[in-house]
């Protein structure tokens, strides 16, 4: 009689072993399939339109930041901000970029620069471009408009 009791507690603890197991299986699947589900939302083509003007205006910005190190007298020290779209204007395949950058000067201080750089990419691949116009702390070094 004991021994029959011991081999159904076994066997009530191998069941419960094995429910645990399923349970956290369909647990771990659902949260899976729910996070796949959510991930996989479609955009809207407005939203995809937004994302690609976002993505041309970052490589203005960061192309008009390569053009204007060359007009710093320490480009190494140069501390640019992050992107905000109220700081570059599009006007087709021309880029107007007004923002400013942290440099050090002649004698090792850091002062802020306000600048404006105009671009022209040859097409909408971005991979080449004209520079129009820059100017930096009201000094025009570039002026071709």
């Amino acid at each position: 009689m004991a021994e029959q009791n011991e081999t159904a507690k076994r066997l009530e603890r191998k069941y419960k072993l094995i429910a645990y197991g399923i349970l956290t299986a369909i647990i771990v699947g659902m949260a899976i399939w729910l996070t796949s589900c959510m991930a996989g939302t479609p955009e809207s083509p407005e939203e995809k339109a937004t994302q690609d003007q976002q993505s041309k205006e970052i490589t203005a910005l960061v192309c008009a930041e390569s053009v204007l190190e060359e007009y710093l007298i320490s480009p190494a020290s140069a501390d640019f901000p992050l992107y905000d779209e109220s700081m570059v204007i599009n006007n087709g395949l021309q880029y107007t970029v007004d923002s400013y950058v942290d440099a050090e000067n002649a004698f090792g201080a850091s002062l802020r620069n306000n600048y404006t750089v105009v671009l022209e990419f040859e097409n909408e691949d971005m991979e080449s471009y004209k520079t129009l116009y820059v100017e930096l702390d009201g000094e025009v070094y570039v002026d071709r408009k």
